[in-house]
């Protein structure tokens, strides 16, 4: 652009560049891990689920989260390479018999904006399932707000022929701050997630309250399950249970 980098500048090249090569190395040496987090169920008080939690520990950047490496997976066109990874992780994880023995009615996977996008998407991750020799009803697909902004009748489209052939779906990260209430409607989601700052906005004020009870209270009457996520405290629990929510996912 013939400008001058600032020092911020500078060291965001830097730091980009660094990330870059964090992804190609962790692919190449086995610095990336799945992690899987349960869900619960508040009914029967047994493990209902589990969401797989991709990490990547590099020997010189350290542990990178998601909200680091996606976007940058994203930018260098590696994502759909870490999304075959992690599926592939989870479809070994379920063959390895661990979510059965525990209850485990399915595992739910993230997807990221430009992977559900993407043409092949359906092909691939259909060919993922076939070739690890998994039950399609044993993945669970998780998009994000933001994703179902994007192009309504597409992803429409790709959730369908994904449904058809087994897989299911949720909403992710609802009541984050960019809510669009036509994804919820004119989408066929199987469950809806609750962001976890709708939890605890909850705790700190009414207007907290109102807005999180609310929110439960109309997914119900579209007959979905709702899912609580960042549930940490046992005075969580009995609130979310009181106000009839299915699952928790959370540290507590």
């Amino acid at each position: 652009s013939g400008k001058v980098m600032k020092g911020d500048a500078l060291y965001e090249f830097y730091d980009r560049a660094g990330i870059d090569r964090a992804i190609r190395d962790g692919l190449s040496e086995h610095n990336f891990e799945v992690f899987y987090q349960m869900v619960y169920n508040t009914k029967s008080e047994e493990v209902h689920s589990a969401e797989a939690l991709l990490r990547l520990r590099d020997p010189k950047l350290g542990e990178l989260l998601p909200k680091v490496f996606i976007p940058a997976a994203e930018r260098n066109g590696m994502i759909d390479v870490l999304g075959e990874f992690v599926l592939r992780d989870v479809c070994r994880f379920i063959k390895g018999g661990i979510p059965k023995k525990m209850g485990m009615r399915y595992i739910n996977v993230n997807l990221s904006v430009l992977q559900c996008m993407q043409p092949h998407f359906v092909e691939q991750v259909k060919n993922i399932v076939v070739e690890e020799g998994v039950t399609p009803s044993k993945i669970n697909f998780e998009i994000t707000e933001s994703v179902a902004a994007e192009d309504y009748d597409y992803l429409a489209m790709v959730m369908r022929e994904c449904k058809e052939f087994g897989f299911r779906f949720s909403m992710e990260g609802y009541g984050s701050g960019y809510s669009n209430m036509y994804a919820v409607f004119s989408l066929d989601f199987d469950e809806i997630k609750l962001d976890k700052t709708m939890l605890w906005e909850a705790d700190k004020n009414e207007h907290g309250r109102i807005i999180l009870e609310n929110s439960i209270r109309m997914i119900h009457e579209m007959k979905r399950p709702v899912v609580a996520v960042g549930v940490e405290t046992a005075d969580q629990v009995e609130r979310l249970k009181m106000l009839d929510v299915e699952y928790l996912q959370g540290f507590y």
